[in-house]
């Protein structure tokens, strides 16, 4: 019996509030607080206010307030044909039906506005750490390649560029995310407000089984012996330059360059195209495509010096002179190209001693470069510098062994 009457008191005082806030509704004036809305904002702008939260108050009767909900009305400005400046605006409120504006505080807000400039920028990535040991990276893909960003013309002057920061630690398959776009400066972190769209990006990369690559240029190549008489080494060209290799990454951040196998001058007779094998620098790295690489070499004509030993002395005498000459012959050094040394001949270096004015004694005799010898050749030295010339008097009977018949 209590139990129903508590239930027909609970539903009388239902109707009893219904009846007083819904039918009767009686006058009630309350305050409220909001965030002032910006509306009418000009393209390519950056408003700021002083005071985003503003308090008014609103008489109505009770049924509309009910009505309203908690919020019944909002504040906003118009910036409608408002450039960029210090501005202060008037703070507007659209009062609902059945409700009057008491009061506003602020009636006004300082509104500060900034032009500001957009400019497009490609997105690059940083990719940090390393894959797991045998797979490897393919360079990462970005949606979309470019973004947009809002600021203002002195902030856009000093951005440098937009990137998003990849973590590859270790990782062994395929990722994709969303990355955050970070603006950097050439001067440092940009600490302005940045309006960036969109704001983040996908990022894809595609991880699979294999070691990295990593191009590096061959390392100018090892000569052994020398080449051939008569020729001198000018300088070489290496065809390609470079080569790529592959195996573990901390193996190639080791290796600055790859040698070749000696080349051999000795076997070039002129300028030449040489093929040489290419040697990895560790057991673990491979080199991709082709093992060789050509090395032009050129090789120059350069003169030589050759001497000639042991040329005999024509000795020019009288029949009746009996001469010794000590020594009898005479070593020539000679300088030029080689294929003038090699045509030389005895003629060339015929070197006659004429004595026929000379009475019985002993004499010092210097001796000069042969008459005979060409133009393009060049005495550098004769040995002995001069000689000895014993001349007497030959009998009547006597053929000297030494003598020879005077030239007609």
């Amino acid at each position: 019996m209590r139990i129903n009457l508590k239930v027909v008191a609970f539903i009388l005082g239902i109707l009893l509030w219904i009846y007083v806030n819904l039918v009767l509704s009686p006058p009630v004036r309350r305050t409220f607080t909001g965030k002032v809305e910006i509306r009418n904002q000009q393209p390519l702008t950056r408003v700021s206010l002083e005071e985003e939260v503003i308090e008014f108050t609103l008489d109505g009767g009770r049924r509309d307030f009910i009505r309203a909900g908690p919020n019944p009305a909002r504040p906003w400005v118009n910036l409608l044909n408002i450039r960029s400046g210090r501005f202060q605006v008037p703070v507007v409120i659209d009062t609902p039906a059945g409700m009057s504006l008491v009061s506003v505080r602020p009636r006004q807000v300082v509104v500060k506005i900034e032009q500001l400039q957009e400019k497009e920028f490609d997105v690059s990535t940083e990719v940090l750490g390393q894959t797991a040991e045998g797979f490897i990276a393919e360079p990462p893909a970005v949606k979309p390649g470019r973004v947009k960003v809002e600021a203002t013309p002195q902030v856009i002057d000093r951005i440098a560029g937009c990137k998003v920061s990849v973590l590859l630690q270790d990782v062994k398959n395929s990722i994709s995310e969303s990355s955050k776009v970070t603006v950097f400066a050439t001067d440092g972190e940009i600490r302005e407000p940045i309006k960036v769209t969109p704001e983040r990006v996908t990022v894809d990369i595609l991880v699979k089984e294999g070691y990295p690559t990593r191009t590096v240029p061959i390392a100018s190549p090892t000569f052994i012996n020398k080449p051939p008489e008569g020729l001198r080494l000018e300088g070489f060209a290496i065809d390609p330059p470079t080569v790529t290799i592959s195996g573990p990454a901390r193996a190639l951040k080791q290796i600055e360059d790859v040698s070749a196998l000696p080349i051999d001058l000795s076997t070039l007779v002129a300028s030449s195209e040489v093929v040489a094998l290419l040697k990895p620098p560790m057991e673990s790295i491979r080199i991709l495509g082709s093992p060789t690489a050509s090395v032009r070499v050129a090789l120059g004509i350069t003169p030589v010096t050759r001497p000639f030993p042991g040329l005999p002395l024509q000795l020019r005498n009288s029949p009746n002179q009996h001469c010794v000459v000590t020594p009898s012959s005479y070593t020539l050094l000679l300088k030029g190209l080689v294929e003038d040394l090699d045509r030389l001949r005895p003629a060339d270096l015929k070197l006659v001693l004429d004595v026929r004015e000379m009475k019985p004694g002993s004499y010092t005799v210097p001796l000069t470069c042969p008459p005979t010898l060409p133009e393009s050749l060049a005495a550098l030295e004769l040995l002995p510098a001069e000689v000895h010339v014993q001349i007497s008097e030959a009998a009547p009977t006597e053929t000297p062994a030494s003598a020879s018949h005077p030239s007609p």
